[in-house]
């Protein structure tokens, strides 16, 4: 009497789902990518200057090994205290943002190393204008490390925080692994004052 139930497939429901997930996999990857290529940048001005700083503070500068060793801590150490204000921006002012503040802070950290190189014959003020660089691009490293991750986990989503994590450490890594010889290719075939224009 009743006849028999309209019942589809059971597994109809499967393979009309199999190629959505699939065909997600590739734009969320890139969605990624074009979110961690900033923490590349980043990282890349971080590692060019770091294995010629203290050979240029300690030869050129004629300052101890102690000062140069304060002139590369001194970044990580405005890294460090910076992130919180780097997360108040990022959540306020988003994550966009807070990256083009970073990329500002790289630029100007270029613009004081080229006037710390033209400044040689004034180890003091070449100095003080390297170590304000300095400042600069730890507090943009902290800026751009922070909005990175903030955009990237609101563009595709909380379930892909693993995924966001894991591609902003390969470009963060990586980046420092290019950089830091071609920063000793640079200054080995011009000088010093070549990574005022890179940065």
């Amino acid at each position: 009497m009743m006849g028999t139930p309209n019942r589809p497939p059971a597994k109809e429901p499967m393979t009309a789902q199999q190629p959505a997930s699939a065909s997600n996999t590739q734009p969320i990857t890139l969605q990624i990518l074009s979110i961690v290529f900033y923490t590349f940048i980043a990282f890349l001005c971080i590692g060019l200057p770091i294995a010629v700083l203290p050979s240029y503070v300690h030869d050129q500068l004629g300052f101890g090994a102690v000062i140069a060793g304060v002139t590369i801590g001194l970044q990580y150490l405005a890294t460090l205290l910076s992130r919180p204000f780097a997360g108040k921006v990022a959540d306020t002012l988003g994550g966009k943002r807070a990256i083009r503040f970073g990329l500002l802070g790289i630029a100007g950290c270029g613009v004081l190393t080229l006037l710390s190189a033209w400044t040689l014959s004034v180890p003091l003020l070449s100095l003080g204008l390297l170590l304000g660089g300095r400042l600069l691009l730890g507090i943009a490293q902290g800026l751009i490390g922070v909005a990175t991750l903030s955009w990237g986990i609101s563009q595709v989503g909380p379930e892909h925080t693993a995924r966001v994590i894991s591609w902003n450490g390969i470009a963060s890594y990586g980046a420092i692994a290019i950089g830091a010889p071609l920063g000793v290719v640079a200054v080995e075939g011009l000088d010093f004052s070549v990574l005022g224009p890179a940065l």
